[in-house]
């Protein structure tokens, strides 16, 4: 797609004069946009964009028609290749948008489908890339440096169409989540199938042994088993009572035998303690004399004190031992004695409910018949859900490979690290012409690494000027490489971004700008509300305002 000329009326502060500009096919020019502030210098950027996607960022669409003559209208002639020739027709008060293919009208029902065939089929380049990155203002720009990382992706995905791999792994995670969701529904289904197998085997199981014996003989018997039963739960409670205080017994005995055992091992500890000092021979802090006849006395009388010990100790060890096979053996019988309580409880619980069905129930053999039927109609149907869960799974297994494949880890990353060498490349290209000695690179997270002779500075040490400067080179970095991933670009806005630069960084920016006009074929406007250089634009658009009305002049520098 490129475009070759744009004509407009009565839009913004312009009149009912048609004001157009035509663009060399051979080459890319350089446009000088003079005019004082407020005179529409900015409203030609603005009439591109609107003609071409029908909505500007900042105004209304009751606010683009001039508002004393309204009847805005904007023409633009492109090409999308040598043998379609596009012209787009837009206007507002009245509102009209019509689009010609070879001269001949696209008809689409709605404005929004002929909208949508434009931008996708013929143009090429979504709104946000050319309002972010093809038509620049000093007001509207946002720093890339800045920019959050998730924002400059958006950017770099747009670029290169990485955006079709985003809109797969939506696509895809989307399908897993309906997938996932059949597979709970299923589980649920499963599970409420599973209930009532198990509910209708539990009845059937009931009523099949109620229909054995007669009823009142298993009254008889269930009324015999259950005074059994609650006979032996009373003899449980009382020996259960007698082990509990026995334990307490000998709990305490262990207590007493295991402070005696402390207190010797404490005692032992500090006599072991002298052992090692008298047997030294002499005191480590006072120097003491150690070898005498009363210590050496001391000494024998310690040392046999020592085996008292050990053998009152090893006593101490065999007490304890037994006391703990006694407590041992005592907690066992507990737990025997609790476990045969708890099944006995659990026995007469059943044995009563037994009770009450045989007393309230008339069953008749019809009834199981009936159960099974249930049970057998149950287990098909949740052997059924079964395969069906098994396939879903499978597939939300296989979506979630596919998924992991489309994800930044996967296809997408490996896009990114082709493309960051070509943009951090030419980064370091329009650095090295602006004269700047920095070094800005992007990682695969792009985050910003800035260094200066050899040291790491962050974004907020820079001055604004030196900032300006990085932020134009990461945009003509990516200007290039957008020429390369969209061929038929020809236009590139610059309005007012030179504030806060000085004289010899604006000569750098220009020379550069000029530079990518030639190589890459670019028809590049600066807009500016005062002078700059005029010797190395090739063409001067003035724009003056007279009666309120705007009017602009293109003249060709010699």
């Amino acid at each position: 797609m490129k475009i070759r000329s744009i004509s407009f009326k009565n839009f913004a502060s312009y009149g009912n004069r048609w004001q157009t500009i035509n663009f060399d096919d051979q080459q890319g020019d350089f446009y000088i946009v003079l005019g004082e502030n407020g005179a529409g210098k900015s409203s030609i950027s603005d009439a591109i964009k609107f003609g071409l996607y029908g909505k500007l960022d900042a105004k209304k669409l009751a606010h683009i028609a001039n508002r004393f003559n309204k009847h805005a209208h904007i023409k633009i002639e492109l090409e999308k290749n040598d043998t379609e020739k596009i012209t787009i027709e837009r206007g507002v008060a009245p509102n009209f948008f019509k689009l010609f293919i070879n001269g001949v009208e696209y008809q689409q029902a709605g404005k929004k489908n002929v909208q949508t065939f434009l931008e996708d089929e013929i143009l090429g380049i979504p709104y946000y890339i050319f309002n972010n990155m093809i038509s620049l203002s000093i007001n509207d720009f946002k720093s890339f440096m800045d920019m959050s990382p998730s924002d400059k992706r958006n950017i770099i995905d747009r670029i290169f169409g990485l955006e079709l791999i985003t809109h797969i792994r939506a696509k895809v995670k989307s399908i897993i989540k309906e997938f996932k969701e059949g597979v709970e529904e299923l589980t649920t289904e499963i599970n409420v199938l599973g209930r009532n197998i198990e509910a209708s085997t539990l009845e059937l199981e009931a009523l099949s042994a109620k229909l054995q014996e007669s009823a009142e003989g298993k009254k008889e018997d269930l009324l015999d088993k259950i005074g059994k039963i609650e006979g032996f739960l009373k003899s449980a409670e009382q020996h259960l009572n007698k082990l509990s205080d026995a334990e307490s017994e000998l709990k305490g005995l262990i207590d007493s035998w295991r402070q005696k055992e402390n207190n010797l091992q404490y005692e032992n500890k500090n006599r072991n303690t002298k052992i090692k000092l008298l047997q030294s021979g002499q005191c480590p802090t006072c120097e003491t004399n150690l070898s005498t006849d009363y210590h050496k006395d001391l000494l024998q009388s310690y040392l046999e004190k020592d085996l008292e010990v050990v053998a009152e100790m090893q006593s101490i060890a065999d007490q304890l031992q037994e006391l703990g096979e006694k407590r041992k053996k005592l907690v066992e019988s507990k737990r025997d004695i609790e476990g045969r309580v708890s099944s006995a409880q659990f026995q007469i619980s059943a044995s009563k409910r037994d009770l009450k069905q045989l007393s309230e129930s008339n069953s008749k053999d019809e009834q199981t018949t009936a159960l099974r039927n249930i049970i057998e109609k149950s287990t098909l149907s949740k052997n059924e859900v079964l395969q069906r869960k098994d396939q879903e799974t499978k597939k939300v297994n296989f979506y979630g490979l596919v998924d992991e494949i489309f994800g930044d880890k996967g296809i997408k990353l490996l896009a990114i690290k082709k493309i960051l060498p070509l943009l951090n490349s030419e980064i370091k290209k329009v650095l090295t012409a602006l004269g700047l000695e920095y070094r800005v690179t992007f990682n695969q997270e792009f985050d910003v690494d800035i260094k200066h002779l050899g040291y790491e500075i962050a974004v907020e040490q820079l001055s604004t000027g030196e900032r300006k400067k990085m932020d134009f080179a990461v945009l003509i970095a990516l200007m290039r490489i957008l020429k390369m991933r969209f061929s038929g670009i020809n236009l590139f806005f610059l309005d007012e971004i030179f504030s806060s630069i000085d004289m010899t960084g604006i000569h750098h920016i220009l020379s550069v700008l000029h530079k990518t006009c030639r190589e890459s074929k670019l028809n590049i406007f600066v807009i500016n509300h005062s002078p700059l250089p005029m010797e190395i634009f090739d063409y001067r658009v003035g724009v003056q305002k007279n009666n309120g009305f705007s009017n602009l002049e293109v003249e060709k520098i010699i």
